[in-house]
């Protein structure tokens, strides 16, 4: 598949698989009090606007180079980012060249953002591929999905997710994401899907990591 087609070749019935993700029943747990609940909403709803706010720069006003600025300093260290063989936006070679990888984020997002035209961004993400998603994610799902238009789970490092189908891409992001979590989110672009890994820094949240699941 051609680098200008890759970021709409997730395919939602692979990503529960590929990226570890599952239904879990909700276990209520004695003990955990209301402080950990409330601490994940204010985190969650952090993470929300920040997806909001990217997604906009991004796909509604095409500003590429604002659309950067959600991408966190250590992204550009991730020598998994876009690791998969579908994407070709980073070469071997480049991977641990700092600004190998941040052009291979620019091409990704150039890429995407001439492609479409929407004015608002509910024209740009195709709700019903991400709703299919939620029924499969029951019980982790921590936003709207119907007002958002994308999905946000809550995730930790230390849950032995898969979260890339090669070994060496996924015992570096376990190595390299936060142990207290990270938030993963799945933007449905066209009939495909996109899934943005973001991680806190500082006081903002920030974009650690883009994957893609080929066909």
């Amino acid at each position: 598949m051609s680098r200008h087609s890759a970021h709409g070749v997730l395919v939602v019935s692979l990503l529960v698989c590929c990226c570890g993700l599952r239904a879990v029943p909700h276990r209520h747990q004695p003990g955990k009090g209301a402080k950990v609940v409330s601490q994940m909403d204010k985190e969650g709803a952090g993470v929300r606007i920040s997806t909001k706010a990217f997604l906009t720069s991004w796909l509604v006003e095409r500003n590429d180079a604002k659309a950067l600025q959600s991408f966190s300093d250590q992204a550009y260290s991730n020598r998994v980012m876009l690791h998969e063989s579908c994407a070709g936006y980073i070469k071997d070679a480049d991977r641990r060249s700092r600004d190998g990888i941040k052009k291979g984020i620019q091409k990704f997002l150039a890429d995407a953002s001439s492609l479409h035209h929407a004015k608002t961004l509910n024209e740009a993400l195709n709700l019903t591929v991400v709703l299919k998603l939620a029924q499969q994610l029951e019980g982790k799902v921590t936003n709207n999905v119907k007002e958002d238009g994308f999905l946000l789970v809550h995730s930790s490092s230390v849950d032995a997710i898969d979260l890339a189908t090669e070994p060496e891409a996924s015992a570096f992001l376990k190595a390299h994401l936060p142990p207290q979590g990270f938030y993963e989110a799945f933007v449905p672009l066209g009939q495909g899907m996109s899934v943005f890994l973001w991680i806190k820094e500082g006081d903002a949240w920030k974009i650690y990591h883009v994957a893609l699941v080929c066909m």
